[in-house]
Parts: C-alpha cells; sequence; structure tokens
C-alpha cells in the first residue's frame, strides 16, 4: 500500500493539470474576494468583521466557490485518473501482485489529497486577498480562529465526500470524455435543478450553511453525515466496482 501511495503522489507532484487547477482555484477564490469589496458588501462594520467576512465571502452561496470548485476537482480527478485506462497502465499495478482494493485505495487517497491542497489554496488565498482589500490592521481574535478552523474542517469532509464521488464515476465509466460530462452534470443538476428535501442531501448544499462566522450546531451536524454517507457509500462501492471488472 505504502508504495502505491509512493507512486501515487509522484504522478500527483508530475502533473501539470494538478497545478492548473490550482491556480484557477487561487484565481477564482481571489476575484470572489474582491468582488466583496466591490459589488457586495458584506459588512460596513469593523475592519476586523470585514476581515472575518470577506475570508469566509467566497465559500458563500453568492461567491463563486461552491459550485466552480467541485467542478475543478471533477476535472482534476477525471483526467488524473482516466488516463490510466485510456493507456492501459491501469494494469501495472495488478501485473505486479497487487490488490484491487488497495490499488482503488491509493487512488482515492491521492485525489482526496490534491483536493484538500485544492480547498487549503483557496483558503489561504482568501486570507491574502481579504487583507488585501481590508489591511493589515484588522486580526482574527483566537475565537474566531477557532470558529474559522472548525468550518474548514467539515469543508474539508465536504470536499472529500465529492472526491470519492467523482473517483467512483472514473472508475465506472473510465473514459476521460464520458466521466467529465457525467460529473460536471451531476454538478449541475444536483446543484441547481434538484429542489426540496433532495437538496438536503447533496453536500454543496451544506457548504454555505457552514462557511459563516457562526454555523448553527444542527447544520454542523447535517453537512458531517451527508459527508460521510458519501465518503463511506462511494468508497466501499468504487473498491467493490473496481474488483470485479475486467481490466484491458
Amino acid at each position: 500500500m505504502l508504495n502505491l501511495l509512493r507512486a501515487e503522489g509522484y504522478k500527483l507532484r508530475r502533473s501539470k493539470l494538478f497545478y492548473i487547477t490550482l491556480g484557477c482555484v487561487v484565481i477564482l477564490t481571489v476575484i470572489a474576494v474582491l468582488q466583496s469589496s466591490i459589488g457586495a458588501e458584506p459588512d460596513k462594520g469593523s475592519g476586523q468583521a470585514n476581515l472575518v467576512l470577506r475570508v469566509y465571502y467566497p465559500f458563500h452561496e453568492v461567491g463563486l466557490l461552491p459550485s466552480m470548485l467541485p467542478a475543478f476537482q471533477a476535472v482534476f480527478i477525471t483526467m488524473f485518473l482516466t488516463a490510466e485506462f485510456g493507456t492501459g497502465t491501469i494494469r501495472d499495478a495488478v501485473v505486479l501482485g497487487y490488490r484491487r482494493v488497495p490499488i482503488y485505495l491509493s487512488k482515492l487517497a491521492i485525489a482526496s489529497f490534491g483536493s484538500v491542497v485544492m480547498l487549503a489554496a483557496a483558503l489561504f488565498s482568501a486570507f491574502a486577498a481579504a487583507f488585501l482589500v481590508v489591511g493589515r490592521s484588522a486580526l482574527f481574535s483566537f475565537t474566531e480562529l477557532l470558529a474559522l478552523l472548525r468550518s474548514m474542517s467539515v469543508l474539508v469532509l465536504l470536499f472529500l465526500a465529492f472526491a470519492s464521488l467523482f473517483v467512483m464515476l472514473a472508475f465506472l465509466i473510465r473514459n476521460t470524455g464520458g466521466t467529465m460530462a457525467v460529473c460536471l452534470g451531476v454538478i449541475l443538476v444536483c446543484g441547481f435543478a434538484v429542489s426540496g428535501a433532495g437538496r438536503n442531501w447533496w453536500p454543496m448544499m451544506h457548504i454555505s450553511n457552514v462557511a459563516v462566522p457562526n454555523p448553527d450546531g444542527g447544520a454542523i451536524r447535517w453537512a458531517v453525515f451527508v459527508a460521510f454517507v458519501y465518503l463511506s457509500g462511494c468508497s466501499i462501492a468504487g473498491g467493490i466496482l473496481f474488483s470485479k471488472q475486467d481490466i484491458k
């Protein structure tokens, strides 16, 4: 398993696509924070309050990241994983004697790591852009920093849920174009077409609920529950699916 993780980590470090999507996430985050100072002013109170709200702003439903970051996840994971099906190199690890479940889990782990790095890049970019807008005089209090860490921890789980879903779809479809179309289609349909109680089961709908200075405890618990449902369900289903696939 460790050898598989090292191999996948090496591929990630060498992936130009990963750095391109990372750069796009940073640019979109900065644009969202700047938008909060030009168009939708989040707060006209103290500099500290403005700083806090501007850091959260890109993750809110009126920002860009709740829908765009999962889309960049889908593009990165799709192209990173399905390329091996296209070239046939997915067989290499199997030929070397590795079991399929560890192979699947290693790819899921690296895709999840890449997703967390994207989220971290968005957060640090939001910090940097917010400081540029508000000024260095406004700083987070210790309580606000703890609240931010709590919200970001829940966001990590939500984006890991997306990663597990996209990895499962990549192993199910195994075609770059088809997988990307399905992943982006799922994001659009579930994010904008599904209404009512069904929206509560889509991770994207919980991003805005927890990306606020004082998120409701019930919203946090529901978001964590949904994230674990996706993580466990998609990971188990994907592992079983890959273990029964005929690799050509």
